[in-house]
């Protein structure tokens, strides 16, 4: 746009006799500098934002210009593509005007290819509402991922990894006086031991078959493992759908075992009831199922629930899940006990924990972390049409001066020629939204399918983007059109 402006001094250059080839060259040298000021200046922005995309990513990033030879041929590549591009495009049009045509005030005919300006502002508008789309999507996906029934408490959880220098031999008779101790920590609700916690991926699996009663054998399924002690289901909030628990005091339960609902329905069980006491071969064992758990998500919601198996190991050394009092009590001071205790029973061990939460919640960490680098190019996006839009309205309104203040000497008013002066690129917006609408909404329903439990679009994200998308066009279009409203008419028409 602004190099349209420029059309009159192309003309008086070809009648002062500069050659179309001298003016090609004029552009793209102003095209070449205008770009090597833009790249030096991003190498500055670079290295100003490498500290902030490192919070943001979680990990330490280094930029280094010496000896990286990908990078420079890279940005050797881009720089004189973008010379070529921004360059190109004015130097051959502008320099094609007949001197007398622009000279005469015919510019808008002779420019031309307003179409193409306006369909650059519609891609890049659509492509910002697409974007913005996407970002709210996103956020909306990990919220609700945060915010479902588990259905597992993993509140106030402090969990220890469990000893690695200890014999099987010895672990046993150093477990249990650990436990003993650990409950008498005060702040401390219970202690269970398991091979996994929640948030933590299964890698024990079997196939498990049913041993029907009538000599049949259902067909192979691949089942998670998992080994727990009794404290497991209340600790966790667990609930039984059908039979009992592991107990110590049966002998017994060591060739028991426990399915998960999801586990049952998947070894043909048609009920959790109809399960019980029947015998399921897992490898070489036969186990007899004591009871069914209600499903709950081991992963984030990002995965189906998982076909789970549970086995009767109570002196499991995988994962110490601990349960702390939610209130009334000081947790650094209980996590500084269960430490002391910790060093006591395992001195040499390092003491290794974290609070499961916190465990739990890394799963959402890529998803969220997608969301922030969306959002980011959204706004980089609206920034870019913003400008676009900034110089073709800027245009506009110079090719309009004269029209502006023939309208005010006849009484229009501010109001009025900034509306007049907004409305068609405002319609554009509207376009935008038209065109990024069913696109945003096919791209991101594809991205949801990644998810075994998702939401579903809403259609009042597409109306948010493309409000805030007008919102953004009229106050660009605005500064243009305001500040020609209120100019003088009789300067648009002195020479008149």
């Amino acid at each position: 746009a602004r190099s349209l402006e420029r059309a009159r001094e192309v003309g008086m250059r070809k009648v002062l006799g500069a050659g179309r080839r001298q003016l090609i060259g004029q552009f793209l040298l102003e095209s070449f500098i205008l770009n090597l000021t833009a790249f030096v200046l991003a190498l500055g922005l670079v290295q100003a934002a490498l500290p902030l995309f490192s919070r943001l990513l979680g990990q330490k990033l280094s930029f280094s210009l010496a000896g990286n030879a990908q990078f420079w041929l890279i940005a050797t590549t881009v720089f004189l593509a973008g010379t070529l591009l921004a360059g190109l495009y004015p130097a051959f049009v502008l320099s094609g005007f007949r001197p007398l045509t622009v000279l005469r005030g015919q510019l808008k005919n002779a420019a031309g290819g307003m179409a193409l300006r306006k369909g650059l502002i519609v891609f890049q508008f659509a492509a910002s509402i697409a974007l913005i789309v996407g970002t709210v999507v996103v956020f909306q996906q990990v919220q609700y991922m945060r915010g479902q029934n588990i259905g597992v408490d993993i509140k106030q959880t402090l969990v220890l990894e469990g000893p690695n220098t200890v014999l099987d031999s010895l672990y046993e008779g150093l477990f249990q006086p650990f436990k003993a101790d650990m409950e008498q920590i005060p702040g401390v609700e219970s202690i269970t031991a398991s091979a996994y916690v929640p948030g933590d991926e299964i890698y024990w699996t079997n196939g498990v078959r049913w041993m029907r009663r009538d000599g049949e054998e259902s067909a192979s399924s691949t089942i998670y493992t998992q080994g727990i002690d009794e404290e497991f289901l209340d600790a966790y909030g667990l609930s039984l759908a059908a039979g009992r628990n592991f107990s110590r005091e049966r002998g017994a339960d060591e060739r028991s075992c426990l399915l998960n609902e999801t586990a049952a329905a998947l070894l043909g069980f048609p009920a959790p009831e109809a399960a019980l006491d029947e015998q399921v071969v897992r490898g070489g064992d036969t186990l007899t199922v004591a009871g069914v758990i209600r499903d709950f998500h081991h992963l984030g919601l990002q995965k189906p629930i998982e076909p789970l198996i549970f086995l009767f190991r109570p002196d499991t050394r995988g994962y110490y899940s601990i349960k702390v009092e939610q209130a009334g009590g000081s947790l650094p001071a209980t996590v500084a006990a269960v430490q002391k205790t910790w060093n006591t029973h395992f001195p040499d061990d390092p003491f290794r924990h974290f609070f499961l939460n916190e465990f739990f919640d890394r799963q959402y960490q890529a998803d969220l972390l997608f969301g922030k680098v969306f959002g980011f190019f959204a706004l980089l996006a609206v920034l870019v049409a913003a400008l676009g839009l900034f110089g073709l309205s800027s245009y506009n309104v110079i090719q309009r001066t004269k029209e502006i203040g023939i309208r005010k000497v006849l009484g229009a008013s501010v109001t009025g020629i900034v509306g007049l002066l907004s409305k068609d690129f405002l319609r554009l917006v509207v376009v935008a939204l038209l065109v990024a609408a069913p696109a945003a909404w096919f791209i991101m329903n594809e991205w949801l399918e990644n998810f075994a439990f998702r939401i579903d679009i809403g259609w009042w994200v597409f109306p948010l983007a493309g409000g805030l998308a007008l919102l953004i066009a009229f106050l660009t279009v605005s500064v243009q059109s305001v500040k020609a409203a209120l100019s003088d008419p009789v300067e648009a028409l002195r020479y008149e």
